[in-house]
């Protein structure tokens, strides 16, 4: 009996770290932490991809390479971006001067970005990273946790390369010529997250059983 205490306490002790002995206030050291390993955790499947699911957080909708995502009261935009998966094109990225936290991203051969900037009483955090992409909008008290949801997702991503290459079949030549357009919003149109923010995103959610969880089929 002694040795089974000894040996549950040396394995609390020496396994990595976990989520109670990061400081959610440090950005840097979340990057760092989890998405300085692979994972090979997956629990919510889509066509052409796969990815893990932290607990806690819904899927409420997949269409066309976009799952909307649902956590504690926030929603979590994640696009996955097969176009430049597909060419193998990197995102070209210059640090932002006066957001609250800007970094290149880089771990493992995977590359992105991220920022976070301030929005009237919110913060918009957007990260891209292993060709794929998370925006969301929080208080500020929530972008610890939320940024460690978005790398466990994130970091995650696995591509089905049978399944991208008959998606893109004979458009690959038409969806080449739209890669580097893919992320500049149109000026008059605004983007994606923020059309969601205002007309939608601040909505409740009050019958649980109306959200869909496909990790947990």
């Amino acid at each position: 009996m002694k040795k089974v205490i000894i040996l549950i306490l040396f394995l609390l002790v020496f396994t990595g770290c976990s989520k109670e002995n990061i400081d959610i206030n440090n950005y840097e050291m979340i990057f760092n932490t989890f998405l300085s390993k692979d994972t090979s955790l997956v629990n919510n499947y889509s066509t052409g991809y796969k990815y893990y699911l932290p607990t806690g957080v819904k899927v409420l909708d997949s269409k066309d390479y976009n799952d909307k995502l649902y956590c504690n009261g926030e929603y979590y935009y994640l696009f996955v971006d097969i176009v430049n998966y597909y060419y193998k094109n990197d995102i070209d990225y210059e640090i932002v001067s006066n957001a609250l936290f800007s970094k290149i991203l880089e771990y493992n051969g995977k590359k992105g970005y991220v920022q976070i900037l301030k929005v009237d009483d919110l913060y918009k955090i957007e990260v891209y990273y292993n060709y794929a992409k998370i925006e969301s909008y929080v208080a500020h008290d929530n972008i610890g946790q939320s940024l460690i949801n978005i790398c466990y997702i994130l970091n995650s991503i696995k591509f089905n390369d049978a399944i991208i290459e008959l998606s893109m079949g004979d458009d690959a030549t038409v969806l080449k010529e739209e890669v580097y357009d893919f992320f500049t919003p149109r000026k008059k149109e605004g983007n994606f997250i923020d059309y969601i923010r205002l007309y939608d995103e601040y909505k409740d959610i009050t019958d649980e059983n109306n959200i869909g969880n496909k990790g947990n089929e």
